[in-house]
């Protein structure tokens, strides 16, 4: 049985724009290296930053997303009523790996990466790759 993953929206973003090491994890779970698990809500903060911080146009968008969707699971989670974090914005992503069951949560944000949550462990992309 493949590991379950979270990639937050940093880590899907930077691999489909700029690739690198976001790059090659998102290639692993195109392959099926791994189970990449997503929501509603990773997708629709994909959306917001890829068309608002990047000018991506929504045709572009939503055909990343479809592509997305492709190679991953996605769980019925919009925002999160549990708190494990301050910073609210992530707590639905802790909350899409405890619906989806993922063992793991790849993510650039530091803060995030500090978080104990039992059952789940939170690496930095580079870490992610390294144990892989």
């Amino acid at each position: 049985m493949a590991v379950r993953v979270v990639l937050d929206t940093n880590i899907l973003l930077s691999g489909i724009l700029f690739g690198g090491i976001p790059g090659e994890i998102l290639e692993h779970a195109r392959k099926g290296k791994f189970t990449p698990v997503t929501s509603l809500y990773i997708l629709q903060e994909f959306r917001r930053v890829a068309e608002g911080k990047f000018d991506l146009e929504s045709n572009l968008v939503s055909n990343l997303i479809e592509e997305i969707l492709s190679f991953s699971e996605l769980v019925p989670v919009i925002d999160s009523k549990k708190s494990w974090v301050k910073d609210v914005s992530d707590n639905p992503i802790i909350e899409t790996a405890r619906k989806g069951k993922a063992e793991t949560l790849v993510t650039g944000d530091a803060r995030l990466q500090k978080t104990d949550v039992v059952g789940l462990k939170i690496l930095s992309p580079k870490t992610f790759l390294l144990r892989f």
